[in-house]
């Protein structure tokens, strides 16, 4: 989170930016009749209403599922966040977002207004505290980036906490996580998911102009397997690995 009490407390600055447009996330329970369930998200292209729809529980065709919807908002928009977070205010971004047929036949479950960011802190480790997920770096919502990296850093982190432990591994192991989990940040998560941003915001006339939507548009299983593993390996942290060739 952007105000962490851990990472105040230790005096980790956060550094990075804040997007001018607000996100109205709104989980919504309603029939996948247009959705198709194969597909577990889809990212709506709008120059000023872009947004992302994702199944919150399974999808199952014919039943209704929690999707969580969110949308943004012009920039110029000066309605507080409690305004925002009406049914009247929401129902409108809804209508515009949700492929279903009109009217829709949908229940509103919950809706939170939001500031996006790109930050990250300026270290992962201070001492014998380390930061994970959002007390580490924050990025907006477009492509699932920010709770998958979370789980990750704790995946890194958990192995790093076992080899000083339980293996006797010097503490200075936590500067290695530090370092790679803030490295993986910088040059994978924050690049890739300010332009998964920057894709929704956009023409949806010009919008297959782009190279990854016109990859995703024209792949196969088989080919979007292969443009992803790129991705797959550039996100994880094998910090035993590291260890290993630091002793060597």
């Amino acid at each position: 989170m952007a105000n962490d009490a851990t990472r105040r407390l230790l005096d980790i600055p956060f550094k990075g930016y804040t997007w001018p447009e607000r996100i109205v996330a709104v989980d919504v329970l309603m029939e996948n009749k247009d959705i198709d369930p194969r597909v577990h998200t889809s990212l709506i292209v709008d120059r000023i209403n872009y947004g992302v729809i994702s199944p919150l529980d399974k999808p199952q065709a014919g039943k209704k599922t929690l999707y969580g919807c969110s949308i943004a908002i012009d920039p110029s928009d000066t309605r507080s966040d409690d305004e925002l977070a009406a049914e009247a205010s929401a129902m409108p971004l809804l209508e515009k977002m949700i492929p279903d047929p009109r009217p829709l036949h949908i229940e509103v479950k919950r809706i939170s207004p939001f500031k996006i960011h790109q930050l990250c802190a300026s270290t992962f480790r201070r001492g014998r505290c380390v930061l994970v997920g959002d007390a580490a770096h924050l990025n907006n919502p477009f492509g699932a980036m920010g709770l998958c990296t979370g789980i990750i850093d704790a995946d890194a982190a958990s192995d790093t906490l076992e080899l000083i432990i339980n293996e006797g591994k010097d503490l200075s192991l936590l500067d290695f996580y530090s370092d790679e989990r803030r490295r993986v940040f910088q040059t994978f998560v924050d690049p890739v998911s300010a332009q998964n941003k920057l894709r929704c915001a956009n023409d949806p006339e010009t919008a297959a102009e782009d190279w990854f939507i016109r990859a995703v548009m024209k792949s196969s299983e088989a080919g979007m397997a292969k443009l992803g593993s790129a991705f797959f390996d550039a996100w994880g942290t094998v910090m035993r690995r590291l260890a290993e060739s630091e002793s060597s």
